[in-house]
């Protein structure tokens, strides 16, 4: 079928924000291929946490029922599934095991359980770069 012009001009943009090639050797460089510059998308609050549901099977539950139609700004601007593709797949596996999480974390001061997370093999240019350009790795206690 045809495409339309805001698709057209949607696609021409995104791919002027995507580096295929930041070493400059030819060599694939991993997934996560934004240029520096580029500005992800901010995530609406989210209104209902405890209906948010992130299933077995890919984005759609988790994208539907998170509180704002994030289907549209996934179609607008995939960026923002690539880079919360980390903090949900940790959110993912604490709801999954959040029982068994639960008793063993340990106790604040204040009577909280605490969660520490650790994350191992962090990159610079995706991992780190979304704690410190976006508010994504926020779905982790906003959900729980």
């Amino acid at each position: 079928g045809a495409v339309s012009p805001a698709l057209k001009m949607t696609n021409k943009k995104l791919q002027s924000q995507i580096n295929l090639d930041p070493r400059g050797d030819g060599m694939y460089s991993g997934t996560f291929r934004w240029k520096k510059g580029k500005s992800f998308p901010p995530l609406p609050q989210c209104k209902s946490p405890k209906t948010t549901r992130i299933g077995d099977r890919g984005w759609g539950e988790y994208l539907q029922t998170r509180g704002e139609n994030l289907v549209d700004l996934a179609k607008r601007d995939p960026s923002f599934l690539d880079a919360l593709s980390f903090p949900l797949t940790v959110l993912y596996i604490v709801k999954k095991f959040q029982k068994q999480i639960l008793k063993r974390l340990p106790l604040s001061k204040g009577g909280k359980k605490i969660l520490n997370i650790v994350v191992i093999g962090a990159t610079v240019k995706a991992e780190e770069r979304t704690l410190v350009d976006t508010a994504y790795w926020e779905e982790i206690p906003a959900i729980l």
